[in-house]
C-alpha cells in the first residue's frame, strides 16, 4: 500500500510537466547479471495503472516483461534472492498486496503470503533463510499493526510473521533491505508528511538506530555489497523536483551527495551493482511523463543513460542482480534427450529443431514431441521432497506461452480428481474481468482420451493447479490456461497450456500443433 501512495506522489509531481520524448543515449556496461525493475503504464484518461516486473541487461538491451498485469493491477518492488529468484509484491492497484516469487525468466510464480493484510517491499536474506517486508494488518489492530516484519521463505499469514518495528502514528516503516551478512535491516522510516530517514535494526529486533537526518527525506535504502555503505534517494516527500542520490556509511558518517541535478531533474531510488562499483537509479526529465534508468560509478562519476521509457510510463525500484538464475538455451543434438534442469529457477533449455523428435526420459511415462515449427525450447525437471522424487515434468517454452507435462509419484489422483482439485476454488472466486472457467469436457490427445477445462486466473492472486504445500504448478493472475488430465501407461499425466490472457487464443493453436505430436513411451 505504501508503494501505491508513492506512485501517486510521483504522478502528482510530474503530471504537470507533460512534453515531448527525448532521445536516449546508451553506454556499454561490463557488469554481469540483469537489472530487474517495476514498469508502470498509465492510462491517458487518468489514472488507472498497470504495474509489471521487467528485466534488462546492464546496458539496457534485451528488455523482457515477466508479469502480465492489465490496468487495475500491479506487481512491484522486485528484489533478487538466492539462486536467481525474483521476489515482489502484487495485488489490485487500490487494494492489499501479498508477496510472490518467480524465476529470472518469469516462470514458477509462487505466492508466498496471504490473508487479510498487506505485505510489500520484500527483501530476501542472501542465504535465502529469511524475508523482511513492510506489513500492514488492519484486521489485527486499529492502527494496522504497521511495521517491518520478517518470516521464513515459506511465508504464510500474520501468525507466521515476527514484527521488528512499530511505525510512527502519523507515518510508517517501509522498504527494508537485509544486509549482506544477514544480521541487520536498513529501512525507511516516515514520521509525517515532511520527515523521513534511513534507520537500521537487527534481524532480532534489537539495535534500532537512525542513520540519516530526517531533513533529507530519505527514500528506500540499499546496502552496498560489502555491507559498509548505504545508498538512498533524498527529497522524496516535499522536494521531489530536487531529489538526489546520496550514500552514507553504515554508522551514519560519510554522508555524500552523488547526483547534482538542477531543479526539475530529480534522481531517486538507487541500487548497487553486484560488485559495488556502480549504481543504477531512476531519473526524471523536466519534460514528458516518463523516466530514464541511469548508471553511474560509485563515486557519482560516469553518469549515463541505459534505458528510457515512453510517455505515460514510470520505471522505478531497480535492483541489479548477478549472473545466477537465468534460463539457458543449450545446443543439443536434434532428436536427443532434453537437458535436465536442476530446478525451475535455474533452467537449461534445448532449442527444438522442427521435424525431429525430442524425449524426456527422466519422466515416466516418457514423453516425446516433434515441433512442427521453430521457436520452441524444452527441458525436464525432477522435483524432490524429503529426498524422494515427487513430480517429474517436461516444459516447452515459446515466446508467447508454454506447455507443461507433469506426472510422478505425487500425482496420485485420477484424471477426474486431478481436475476437481483446482476447480474446487471456482464457487469462491470472482473471475471478473474474465469469463468463469469452462465445464470439464472430453478430449483426445497423444492418442489417448482425457478430460480438460479452460480458465483464466483472476487478479490479484495465483491459481494452484498441481500440488500443495508446496505447490508444483501455479498460474499467475491474468494468464489463461487449458488443463488436461489423462491416463498414460497406467499413470495420471497432467498437461497445462498457458499464456497471457490477451494472447492465449493466438498461442493455443501453436500449442495444439506441438501436442499433436506427443507420445508416451513405456513406464520405466
Amino acid at each position: 500500500m505504501r508503494r501505491k501512495i508513492m506512485i501517486a506522489a510521483l504522478i502528482g509531481a510530474v503530471l504537470a510537466a507533460l512534453g515531448t520524448v527525448v532521445a536516449a543515449s546508451s553506454a556499454e556496461s561490463q557488469q554481469p547479471g540483469r537489472i530487474v525493475f517495476e514498469h508502470d503504464v498509465f492510462r491517458l484518461d487518468c489514472c488507472a495503472v498497470a504495474g509489471n516486473i521487467d528485466t534488462m541487461n546492464p546496458d539496457g538491451s534485451d528488455l523482457r516483461q515477466l508479469t502480465n498485469n492489465g490496468f487495475g493491477a500491479v506487481s512491484e518492488d522486485p528484489a533478487w534472492g538466492k539462486n536467481g529468484w525474483i521476489y515482489f509484491d502484487s495485488g489490485p492497484a487500490d487494494g492489499l498486496d501479498h508477496l510472490y516469487r518467480m524465476n529470472a525468466n518469469g516462470r514458477a510464480v509462487t505466492q508466498i503470503t496471504s490473508g487479510d493484510g498487506s505485505e510489500c517491499c520484500v527483501s530476501p536474506a542472501p542465504d535465502g533463510h529469511l524475508l523482511a517486508f513492510d506489513g500492514f494488518f488492519p484486521a489485527v489492530a486499529p492502527d494496522g499493526a504497521q511495521g517491518i516484519y520478517v518470516t521464513d521463505p515459506h511465508g504464510g499469514s500474520y501468525g507466521d510473521f515476527r514484527r521488528l518495528t512499530t511505525g510512527s502514528p502519523f507515518g510508517f516503516d517501509t522498504a527494508p533491505d537485509i544486509s549482506p551478512d544477514g544480521r541487520t535491516i536498513a529501512f525507511r522510516r516516515v514520521v509525517d508528511d515532511t520527515a523521513a530517514a534511513v534507520f537500521v535494526v537487527g534481524v532480532d529486533g534489537h539495535g534500532l538506530r537512525q542513520v540519516t537526518p530526517y531533513a533529507l527525506e530519505a527514500g528506500p535504502p540499499q546496502w552496498s555489497p560489502d555491507g559498509r555503505r548505504i545508498v538512498f534517494g533524498s527529497g522524496t516527500l516535499t522536494d521531489f523536483d530536487n531529489a538526489q542520490v546520496w550514500v552514507v556509511d553504515a554508522d551514519g558518517t560519510g554522508l555524500t551527495q552523488l547526483t547534482h541535478g538542477t531543479t526539475g531533474n530529480p534522481s531517486l531510488q538507487p541500487a548497487w551493482s553486484p560488485d559495488g562499483t556502480q549504481i543504477v537509479f531512476t531519473h526524471f526529465l523536466p519534460t514528458g511523463f516518463f523516466t530514464q534508468q541511469r548508471v553511474m560509478n560509485a563515486d557519482g562519476t560516469g553518469d549515463h543513460v541505459i534505458h528510457q521509457g515512453t510517455d505515460f510510463t514510470l520505471d522505478v525500484r531497480s535492483r541489479w542482480g548477478d549472473a545466477r538464475g537465468a534460463e539457458r538455451t543449450l545446443a543439443v543434438r536434434a532428436g536427443s534427450e532434453l537437458p535436465t534442469s536442476p530446478s525451475w529457477e535455474q533452467g537449461d533449455f534445448a532449442a527444438l529443431t522442427p521435424g525431429t523428435p525430442y524425449r524426456a526420459s527422466r519422466i515416466s511415462p516418457t514423453p516425446t514431441v516433434v515441433a512442427a515449427e521453430s521457436g520452441w525450447s524444452g527441458t525436464q525437471v525432477v522435483s524432490r521432497r524429503h529426498g524422494k522424487t515427487s513430480y517429474e515434468s517436461a516444459a516447452f517454452l515459446a515466446a508467447d506461452g508454454e506447455v507443461d507435462v507433469l506426472t510422478g509419484p505425487a500425482m496420485a489422483l485420477s484424471p477426474a480428481a486431478a481436475l476437481a482439485a483446482p476447480r474446487a476454488r471456482i464457487p469462491h472466486w470472482n473471475f471478473a474481468p474474465y469469463e468463469p472457467p469452462t465445464e470439464v469436457k472430453g478430449v483426445r490427445i497423444a492418442g489417448l482420451r482425457g478430460l480438460a477445462f479452460d480458465g483464466t486466473a483472476p487478479p490479484p492472486g495465483v491459481w494452484t493447479l498441481v500440488g500443495s504445500n508446496p505447490p508444483e504448478l501455479q498460474v499467475v493472475h491474468d494468464r489463461a490456461f487449458r488443463m488436461i488430465a489423462l491416463r498414460a501407461r497406467g499413470r495420471t499425466v497432467v498437461i497445462v497450456v498457458q499464456a497471457p490472457a490477451a494472447s492465449f487464443a493466438t498461442f493455443l493453436p501453436r500449442a495444439e500443433r506441438l501436442l499433436s505430436s506427443l507420445r508416451f513411451a513405456a513406464v520405466r
